[in-house]
């Protein structure tokens, strides 16, 4: 399929997380990506952050890597995406707009990895999942993935979300079955910084 040639399906993304947390987000993912075998897998260590991409064909080719070692990643099929040098330059947070149609996420991480921004499109048609993780944190395209990461358990669960689900059908906003998980608002700037996420 001429679409899905080098293109990213799917990421994680964490920091700080400890041994237990890192070791429930490898295992969520495998259970989840072994029904996909087809996809091809990639980890980048970006200063305290690993990225894992993964998709079709040469994932790679959707992340760069600016001089100053800062990590660009474009997940999705957005329509003509060749203004790669526009984008490693220091894009504006205020000002900057993806210059492409289509579902898209881009993602850039700082070259310490404690910062994460990311762009996606107007109708957030790649779901983004963050949580904090103990003391550190964790966001992503797979739900299951990002709350075994968190170790949220049944303990956690948004009783008004829940009732959001069953009556209407959807979660509302930015809320997930989860407390303490949220999905990424379509068409936004999101930002995560030691300080949270804004």
């Amino acid at each position: 399929m001429p679409g899905n040639i080098d293109s990213i399906v799917g990421f994680t993304v964490h920091q700080g997380l400890d041994a237990r947390g890192a070791a429930a987000l490898a295992e969520a993912a495998r259970r989840a990506l072994r029904h996909f075998p087809w996809l091809n897998r990639k980890s980048f260590a970006v200063g305290a952050a690993t990225l894992e991409v993964w998709g079709h064909g040469d994932v790679g080719r959707r992340v760069h890597r600016t001089p100053d070692g800062r990590l660009l990643v474009l997940a999705g099929s957005p329509v003509a995406p060749n203004d790669w040098p526009l984008l490693c330059a220091s894009p504006d947070p205020d000002s900057f707009r993806l210059p492409w149609d289509g579902r898209a996420v881009l993602l850039h991480l700082s070259a310490d990895g404690a910062t994460w921004s990311m762009w996606n499109d107007w109708c957030g048609s790649i779901p983004v999942f963050h949580a904090p993780a103990g003391q550190g944190r964790v966001a992503g395209t797979l739900e299951p993935v990002v709350a075994a990461a968190a170790r949220l358990t049944a303990d956690h669960i948004s009783m008004p979300a829940l009732v959001a689900l069953l009556v209407h059908g959807h979660f509302l906003g930015d809320w997930t079955l989860y407390r303490d998980m949220k999905v990424v608002p379509p068409d936004c700037f999101a930002q995560w910084t030691p300080a949270g996420f804004q």
